[in-house]
């Protein structure tokens, strides 16, 4: 059984846009770190090669981190879709085990968003064949610093972020609380971040980065150019025993899933059900008009009219995109992100600076507008496909508004999340500025 459910969610899995979509996502923004100094994934590569292990293991450990929210939006749908759709109660009533039933989901959820990940080294491959690349700033291929890279950071790294959203998902059975802890494990490891920023504090915080990043970086602090080029930092010490801790804590959490998760569902409180004020045995009196009262309407179809009804589908549209779940949770991911970036942006060469807005700029160019890609790429297709969505669409097809009104109106509130989201980032970079005395 735990083999028939785990190859349906797969199935049903690859046949959805969003993981080919996070994938091309993945693909192009290595392919173009690879290919280019303008895009930079983690800082710069400065004179090393592009294509040397160095880079290999920084690509694959920022983008894991930066997939915590891809992730969960795969295993997080893959154990709430019974509860949205209605359908839990024919998996509960049927002679399935618990562990079946969840082990399943998640296996295949975890499998999806693997093969989305895969499209980082992909892209560096493919990147390093491009021919305007100078020969120079390239080594030799090795394929096992791709090996090391995805199996002892990336792939981890996914295991926990996959299982704790898991767990938590399946125990809430809420996609709100599911991405409301999304932002406070990440605002938690933000704040660890600052807590052993110190160098006392490194040893520490090789074990407790759960992403692995510090102990990478204690493991190859000091390394030479040529290492860097060549070597691949040993699997001992400070950074095993940090992949084999959060190992255990991701098994943990799937322990801890398994344990709580019940095939019940909590019985709904029903609201008392009281007469009608105006009936007396509770029967509601009609208020209809009659047909020679109805109020008489002037119907008109000029471009005047259009064009209000642009701002209308606009202002709907727009509304419909900011009051959603997904959105105000990629924002606050996003400007902990940034936050946690302009912490670090008054230090240059290990002294302190004035946090500058160029520097902020460039803050929120390499750890908030990349999130862009995510809004667009997810609310094009929920803007777009609104009204067949909630079963509409046969109600506004019918009405007189040139089809126009319709796509310019969506386009339009595409635009205007973008603007919203851009501002908010410059709203808390300025904010950042004035509280760090700038």
């Amino acid at each position: 059984m735990l083999k028939a459910i785990a190859l349906f969610e797969l199935r049903t899995q690859i046949k959805r846009p969003l993981l080919w979509m996070v994938f091309g996502v993945f693909f192009m923004m290595a392919f173009g770190a690879t290919v280019s100094d303008s895009v930079r994934i983690g800082g710069g590569i400065g004179n090393i090669h592009r294509n040397a292990p160095a880079v290999i293991m920084q690509f694959h450990l920022v983008l894991s981190i930066m997939s915590l929210l891809i992730t969960t939006m795969f295993v997080a749908g893959a154990v709430l879709r019974d509860f949205e759709t209605g359908t839990y109660e024919l998996f509960f009533s049927r002679p399935i085990r618990k562990a079946d039933y969840l082990l399943g989901r998640f296996l295949a959820a975890f499998g999806v968003a693997t093969v989305a990940f895969l499209g980082v080294p992909l892209g560096m491959i493919v990147g390093t064949t491009m021919p305007w690349i100078d020969p120079i700033r390239l080594g030799p291929f090795m394929p096992q610093a791709y090996l090391y890279a995805i199996l002892v950071l990336a792939l981890p790294n996914l295991l926990l972020s996959a299982a704790t959203f898991f767990t938590v998902a399946s125990l809430s059975r809420s996609m709100l609380y599911t991405y409301l802890a999304v932002v406070g494990f990440f605002a938690a490891y933000i704040v660890s971040l600052t807590l052993v920023r110190d160098i006392e504090s490194r040893p520490l915080a090789a074990l407790l980065d759960p992403f692995g990043a510090a102990a990478i970086g204690q493991a190859t602090r000091y390394w030479t150019v040529v290492e860097s080029n060549t070597a691949l930092p040993p699997l001992s010490g400070a950074l095993l025993a940090n992949r084999l801790i959060w190992l255990g804590v991701a098994l943990a959490m799937l322990a801890l899933a398994l344990l709580r998760f019940r095939f019940t569902q909590p019985a709904r409180r029903h609201g008392k059900v009281t007469p009608a004020a105006n009936g007396s045995n509770g029967v509601l009196e009609s208020t209809t008009q009659p047909a020679d009262r109805l109020p008489a309407v002037s119907r008109s179809f000029t471009l005047g009219a259009a064009f209000r009804q642009l701002l209308h589908q606009t202002h709907l549209e727009v509304a419909g995109v900011l009051k959603s779940v997904p959105f105000p949770v990629i924002l606050a991911f996003g400007i902990l992100n940034l936050m946690g970036s302009i912490f670090y942006a008054d230090m240059m060469f290990g002294t302190s600076v004035w946090p500058v807005t160029h520097l902020m700029i460039g803050a929120i160019r390499g750890s908030f507008i990349f999130l862009l890609v995510i809004v667009i790429t997810f609310y094009s297709g929920e803007v777009i496909w609104r009204e067949r969505s909630v079963k509409l669409n046969e109600v506004t097809d019918t009405m007189p508004v040139p089809n126009w009104v319709y796509l310019a109106g969506k386009l339009a509130a595409q635009l205007a999340v973008v603007l919203c989201f851009t501002a908010a980032g410059i709203v808390t970079a300025m904010a950042c500025q004035l509280g760090m005395g700038y």
